[in-house]
């Protein structure tokens, strides 16, 4: 049975003497992205694309860069050829995050995101700060927290007691001021000999569990989640087999290439 926590009911301070972070791997990953046969509303008959991830240590901070593009097959004729790209800091505390968003349409940049962001505490609330496309504030209500310090939570999660999680997380890139409610569930332990899609020294012989994440807007304002993420995840922050689910069509992103990156010399 596993206990789902309300928003600001994590520890107050989830990085120090974390087994995530102890753990973690700087790495860069490269997915195919695929279309799910048989989700959805039919209106994507094809899709295909591909997805660059890259996250080190940066000695302050944990820095987080990833490019996607989608290609989709309408079934009605015509194609959609759409992405982004963003890179992120992330500071070790947990209470301060820089962002650049870029989103693509034909292959040509339609809208960039600037700004960052700052907790007043761990557990507290904060401001972000948005430069780009127009100035703006965004209050960040307590128990707010940033992508890094929630991934390692999840994961952390998983190597202890596999509690749900309930998190207001800010990532700068939700349509509803770049705040979303997540809802993780840790999934049971996959063996140690099931193979990850990528022969890799990276992952063998390493545990590993299924994550299944709902994102939900802020503040209660719909029961049902708009996006919907299934992935396999290892101890040391690598990931394999993500399957994203938009509700209209469904993708899986296939890991197909890996690198160990060196750890920064502090």
């Amino acid at each position: 049975m596993t206990v789902f926590l309300p928003l600001g009911a994590l520890p107050p301070v989830a990085l120090a003497g974390s087994a995530a972070v102890e753990g973690f791997q700087p790495h860069r990953a490269s997915y195919e992205l695929l279309l799910i046969p048989g989700r959805g509303d039919g209106s994507v008959a094809s899709a295909g694309g591909r997805l660059d991830f890259e996250w080190t240590d940066v000695c302050d901070g944990w820095a987080v860069k990833q490019r996607t593009r989608v290609l989709l097959g309408q079934s009605q004729g015509g194609e959609l050829d759409f992405g982004w790209a963003l890179t992120t800091w992330e500071a070790k505390d947990g209470l301060s995050f820089r962002f650049v968003i870029q989103r693509f349409q034909g292959g040509e940049v339609y809208e960039t995101l600037r700004g960052d962001a700052e907790l007043e505490a761990p557990g507290a609330g904060g401001v972000a700060r948005f430069e780009e496309p127009t100035v703006r504030e965004v209050e960040l209500p307590p128990g707010t927290i940033f992508p890094t310090d929630h991934t390692f939570r999840m994961i952390d999660s998983a190597l202890t007691d596999g509690a749900s999680l309930y998190q207001m997380v800010f990532d700068a890139s939700s349509e509803t001021d770049g705040l979303a409610a997540i809802s993780a569930v840790v999934g049971s332990k996959i063996p140690t000999d099931r193979p990850a899609t990528l022969e890799s020294e990276l992952l063998a012989g390493l545990p590993s569990w299924r994550l299944m994440l709902a994102y939900f807007p802020p503040f209660g304002e719909a029961e049902l989640p708009e996006t919907e993420v299934n992935l396999r995840v290892f101890p040391n922050g690598l990931a394999d087999d993500f399957h994203f689910d938009y509700g209209d069509f469904a993708l899986r992103a296939r890991l197909t290439d890996m690198e160990a990156l060196p750890m920064p010399e502090c």
